[in-house]
């Protein structure tokens, strides 16, 4: 697997700041590539903030998996931007600090999505109401990526991917849409001691207790995320067909044969200064994804048929995943 590495230079006239919906915290930057490709970047927000590991990683797996998302790169930045671009740092309150959480390395994906200038900022042109999202899946020509975003899921544990109408990516044209923003992959955004021993819980199940753990991960998955409106998962669910065969068996088939060398190299690829301790990191995430893969399936079968009915199409009929 060869890693993904563009040396980006950039001044004052192509680094903007993007104000992504909560004020006063998450932004990104908005840079040009020295390739003439345009990047979104994320910056960390403490010491433990695994989110660019996090990110780098899915992309990775997505594209191993054929999961459309937009590209990808490694970015390096020249720091005199910064310097030029004081004030508007100070203005969205960044500091240097912040800047140099990444340690001059960034996860960059290459800009599809039309963008607008706004008071001198660069800003998503998102619509952010749930029901904008509705009406726009209705027109994509890749349908097929609302299972496979829905199972991915499922085998990286994305924390919010169901709540937050802002994790799938569609063009200006509303003809397709991509999968984008794994930050709160593995539960959650960053690296604790509770994120490493829940972890390492449900990866030590045995074939005694498989469904019993399916049916936690979907509960953390699907059910905890109801009360804060999984507005994401209504969106995509109501487009997901069950009338001909199972949706899910196509991408889960893909899951369950991703080999164990494939995950451990796409692991061992993540930068180790975008991690708090790489090598207990890595161990926890190699060991999670390569048992993770094998229950998919049971948290899907478990999302259907749990008395919440996360999915309005399907009339109760069994999911065959041959």
């Amino acid at each position: 697997m060869e890693k993904k590495y563009i040396k980006e230079v950039c001044n004052e006239e192509f680094l903007s700041i993007i104000d992504t919906f909560t004020k006063n915290s998450n932004y990104h930057l908005f840079v040009n590539g020295n390739n003439g490709d345009e990047y979104l970047i994320k910056l960390r927000q403490s010491d433990c903030d695994d989110r660019l590991a996090q990110e780098y990683l899915a992309y990775e797996l997505c594209d191993k998996l054929r999961i459309e998302t937009p590209k990808f790169d490694l970015l390096t930045l020249d720091h005199k931007v910064f310097e030029n671009k004081k004030e508007d740092f100070e203005r969205h309150n960044l500091n240097e600090a912040a800047i140099k959480l990444s340690h001059n390395l960034y996860f960059g994906s290459k800009l599809i999505k039309p963008i607008k200038q706004n008071n001198g900022d660069v800003v998503l042109n998102y619509d952010t109401k749930p029901d904008f999202l509705y009406n726009d899946l209705k027109k994509i020509e890749n349908l097929e990526i609302l299972a496979e975003i829905i199972a991915f899921t499922c085998f990286i544990a994305n924390g919010d991917q169901f709540s937050n109408v802002f994790n799938i990516l569609i063009k200006e044209d509303k003809s397709h849409a991509y999968a984008i923003d794994f930050g709160n992959s593995f539960f959650y955004n960053d690296w604790s001691y509770s994120k490493k021993n829940y972890i390492r819980k449900v990866c030590n199940y045995s074939n005694q207790n498989k469904l019993e753990i399916a049916k936690e991960i979907e509960e953390k998955l699907f059910d905890d995320i109801v009360e804060r409106k999984n507005f994401c998962l209504d969106a995509m669910q109501k487009y997901i067909d069950f009338k001909k065969n199972n949706p899910f068996a196509k991408i889960v088939h893909r899951i369950e044969t991703l080999s164990d060398s494939f995950i451990i190299e796409a692991v061992n690829n993540i930068p180790d200064v975008w991690l708090v301790n790489p090598k207990e990191e890595k161990e926890v995430y190699i060991s999670f994804l390569i048992s993770q893969k094998s229950i998919v399936r049971d948290i899907i079968n478990e999302a259907c048929r749990c008395n919440l009915h996360h999915f309005d199409n399907w009339n109760g009929q069994k999911l065959y995943w041959n």
